[in-house]
C-alpha cells in the first residue's frame, strides 16, 4: 500500500472515530441511523429507557399532565388566568437521561447538541409558523455563559423546518430573582414585564410564532414572553415548543 493510501486510511478512520454519534447523556457510542428524528440518534438504548414521552390526558393549552380523566382539556390555571400562547408542545417529560443531556447542553458548553435535540422536536406535529423565536437570556447572563442554549435550539429547528429565525425580536429587560424553590404563582409574578419587543420593522405583527425554550417548568417564563409577543408585537398566534416539560406532583 502506498503511503498516500495509508495516510488516507488513517485520516478516514480517525474522522470516523471522532464523528461517530454518541449518546447525549452518557457519551456511549451509537449505531448510525438514517432517521435524524429517531431517539436512537440521540440516546443509547439504556438512556432511552429513562425517557418518558409526554402523554395524554393533559392540558390542551399548557401541557400540564392530568392524573385522572380520559380526555385533554384546559386546566384550572389556563381557565382562570389564560396564557397568551395557544398550545405547548414537548416530546418528553423532563427527567432521567434527558435532564442529564439538557444540563450538559445548558451548562457545559455542549453546543454541538443543538441540531440533534432540534431534530427530536420534529417528532411532534408542530403547527405551521411564520417565525421561530427563542426565549432570550439577559445580556449579563449571556456574557457569563457565553451562549443561549434556547437560541441554539431555536436556530437549529428553524433551519430544519425552513422557517424564519428571529432571535433579536424578544429581549429580556431585567434579571429576575432565583426561581428555584418558588411556587408557580410566585414565579409568574417574578417574571412579569421581564421581556420587551425589539421589532422596528414589524416582522412579527399578525404572524404565527414558535416560541422555543429548552425546558418548561411552571410556564412562568413562556407566559411572560408570550404576553410580550402578543400585546407588544401583535403576534397572531404563539405556540410554545420545548424539549422537556416538567410534570408537577399536584
Amino acid at each position: 500500500m502506498e503511503w498516500k493510501n495509508i495516510i488516507e486510511s488513517i485520516v478516514t478512520g480517525g474522522l470516523h472515530f471522532l464523528f461517530v454519534p454518541r449518546c447525549l447523556a452518557c457519551n456511549a457510542l451509537l449505531a448510525p441511523t438514517a432517521d435524524a428524528t429517531a431517539v436512537s440518534n440521540c440516546f443509547c438504548s439504556l438512556c432511552s429507557n429513562s425517557l418518558i414521552p409526554v402523554a395524554d390526558p393533559r392540558c390542551s393549552q399548557c401541557g400540564e399532565l392530568f392524573h385522572s380523566g380520559l380526555q385533554n382539556h384546559r386546566c384550572c390555571a389556563c381557565l382562570t388566568d389564560p396564557p397568551d400562547f395557544v398550545s405547548l408542545h414537548a416530546p418528553f417529560e423532563y427527567g432521567g437521561a434527558l435532564a442529564d443531556a439538557l444540563r450538559k447542553f445548558k451548562y457545559s458548553n455542549a453546543t454541538y447538541m443543538a441540531p440533534r435535540l432540534a431534530a427530536l422536536l420534529r417528532m411532534l406535529s408542530l403547527p405551521t409558523a411564520d417565525a421561530v423565536v427563542p426565549i432570550p437570556l439577559h445580556a449579563r447572563r449571556l456574557r457569563t455563559r457565553g451562549y443561549n442554549q434556547s437560541a441554539l435550539l431555536a436556530q437549529s429547528l428553524a433551519a430544519q423546518i425552513q422557517c424564519a429565525y428571529l432571535p433579536l425580536s424578544l429581549r429580556r429587560q431585567h434579571t429576575v430573582d432565583v426561581q428555584v424553590g418558588k411556587k408557580k404563582a410566585e414565579r409568574i409574578q417574578n417574571m412579569k414585564n421581564a421581556f420587551a419587543i425589539v421589532d422596528p420593522k414589524h416582522r412579527l405583527s399578525g404572524r404565527t410564532v414558535l416560541l422555543v425554550d429548552d425546558v418548561v417548568t411552571t410556564t412562568a417564563t413562556v407566559r411572560a414572553a408570550a404576553a410580550a409577543l402578543r400585546h407588544q408585537a401583535n403576534v397572531s398566534q404563539i405556540h410554545v415548543v420545548c424539549i422537556g416539560r416538567t410534570v408537577s406532583n399536584t
